[in-house]
């Protein structure tokens, strides 16, 4: 091996080395912790929904008992006409 090509082969390593960890590591790094924060916001989007959907189901439910116990029903006493108010 002649010194020109071990000095050129040393600086394609030297190259090579500095490309992958001033490149390639760092975006595998972001890639990573950007691939995680979205799993977490999917996550914390998904419990929302899931305790949105409890709440309207728990909600439904007691509207529907109470809408049940209420008498809907108005007798003549109870209606006054618009007219007559002053």
């Amino acid at each position: 091996m002649t010194p020109f090509q071990f000095l050129f082969f040393g600086c394609v390593l030297y190259v090579l080395f500095k490309f992958v960890t001033r490149i390639v590591l760092p975006v595998m790094k972001a890639t990573r912790a950007v691939k995680a924060q979205m799993q977490a916001m999917k996550a914390a989007a998904q419990q929302q929904y899931q305790q949105q959907q409890q709440y309207q189901q728990t909600s439904t439910q007691q509207h529907r008992h109470h809408a049940k116990n209420v008498d809907t029903s108005v007798t003549d006493a109870e209606y006054i006409d618009f007219e007559e108010v002053k």
